[in-house]
């Protein structure tokens, strides 16, 4: 054990807010490891102090330790327990070194209402940074024996904690057998983005459509777990990802069932339709604007084409201008203060696309068709699912330019092939009838 202090202290010497204190606790000497920018130190001693009275030995001063906390055998242990805030103590002798569970120092901040999950009807919780909050606000949710968590330490140089939630009765035995062996295998992976989690998991990053759920609420997340899903909860990142991700994620809520069962109907419909508006409208209107013009009546055809007098460009290079200026729109207001960001929107938005159609750059009609793909983009439940439509637009865009309406139809066939084909562990991102996540 000797070897394992000098180590320790090899490790951490050049760390200024590393302490090494030597103690009196009751007429025997303790030795204490530490940080103190993650814990209140003399708040932990005080609580120590509370419970190691009258020790006769140093044996049974290590009994009543090893109850506040666990006895390591290791220094990688001895290295982890620091970084995660504990204290590591160990007798004069060096016979025992304990980790014991220190006060720590508010480096996080409470639970509070979702910022970008914006609830009408249900549960104003959201999940915070600090990974055992999180623990707490599920097990709070989910009432139940069958709830099993399972944490993994991840990393080589920069470890961090990765916790798998499921329901041993709900989810798939091989689901979980599958995740569990990626995780053992690969303990040694970096651990820092979403994309480091899904080469850990051995799922491609190359794809179009998100393999992960990302929620902030823990209801959303407890109820995916009765549906036989998993949940990931990484420490310092504050939401859970729920996996495998399914089709119905764009458009259903759990939230949506504490309305009556006629609205929530309706508001399901509603996000559907929001779904065609945003990837189809762009290239419906190069269709109708450019090829199949003849598929329109003759009173709208011509007003169309009166709308689009002086326009230089062709009606793809006009979309493809505009749409372009939209994503720009959106980037600049997530990137900015929130204080500047409502008038970089209202400028871009209002200002810009007006000055266009005045000065003969754009169509009318393509202003209102951008406007309403833009609103109904924003109709769908979650912010990686509406990136993934603002891509497929792109592609009815660029197919409608070329074959009209037949291109809009093959744009269709296209992405419902993919969409069918997209499986996560074996589980298809389409459920069929009585498979897993059919929540309809």
């Amino acid at each position: 054990m000797d070897e394992v202090w000098k180590n320790l202290w090899e490790a951490f010497r050049e760390n200024d807010d590393f302490f090494k204190i030597e103690q009196l606790v009751d007429d025997l000497q303790l030795i204490f490891f530490g940080l103190h920018s993650l814990m209140d130190f003399s708040s932990t001693i005080q609580e120590i102090e509370q419970v190691v009275t009258n020790m006769r030995n140093e044996q049974e001063l290590a009994s009543v330790l090893q109850s506040l906390g666990q006895r390591l055998e290791h220094q990688e242990e001895a290295h982890a327990e620091i970084l995660k805030g504990n204290l590591v103590c160990c007798t004069s002798s060096k016979k025992y070194f304990i980790s014991i569970k220190a006060r720590p120092r508010t480096l996080d901040r409470a639970v509070e209402a979702p910022a970008n999950e914006t609830i009408l009807s249900g549960p104003r919780n959201s999940f915070t940074e600090d990974l055992s909050i999180n623990l707490g606000l599920m097990r709070k949710e989910l009432v139940t024996k069958d709830l099993i968590v399972n944490s993994f330490l991840i990393g080589e140089e920069h470890k961090k904690e990765v916790t798998l939630l499921y329901v041993k009765k709900k989810a798939s035995k091989k689901l979980v057998e599958s995740i569990t062996e990626h995780l053992r295998n690969k303990r040694k992976s970096n651990l820092e983005t979403m994309q480091d989690l899904m080469k850990l998991l051995g799922i491609s990053t190359w794809t179009l459509i998100p393999k992960f759920r990302i929620t902030e609420l823990p209801h959303e997340a407890s109820q995916a777990l009765t549906k036989g899903k998993v949940v990931f909860i990484i420490d310092r990142i504050p939401f859970a990802l729920v996996l495998p991700s399914q089709l119905s994620d764009m458009f259903f809520s759990e939230n949506d069932r504490n309305f009556l069962s006629p609205m929530s109907l309706m508001l399901r419909c509603l996000r559907v339709i929001g779904i065609f508006v945003a990837v189809l409208a762009p290239g419906l209107y190069i269709a109708l604007v450019s090829v199949n013009p003849e598929v329109l009546r003759i009173e709208l055809a011509l007003s169309i084409a009166q709308s689009r007098e002086g326009v230089p460009y062709p009606a793809l290079l006009e979309v493809l201008l505009m749409l372009l200026v939209l994503e720009l729109i959106i980037e600049a207001s997530v990137r900015l203060p929130k204080s500047i960001g409502p008038t970089i929107t209202m400028v871009g938005g209002i200002i810009l696309g007006q000055a266009a159609v005045d000065a003969k750059l754009v169509s009318n009609l393509l202003i209102i068709v951008l406007a309403a793909t833009m609103i109904a983009n924003s109709t769908v439940i979650g912010f990686q699912n509406s990136i993934s439509i603002r891509l497929f637009k792109y592609i009815f865009v660029f197919l409608a330019s070329i074959y009209g309406i037949l291109g809009i139809f093959a744009g269709l066939f296209i992405i419902c092939s993919y969409l069918s084909s997209i499986r996560t562990f074996d589980i298809p991102y389409i459920p069929l009838k009585g498979e897993q996540g059919d929540v309809i």
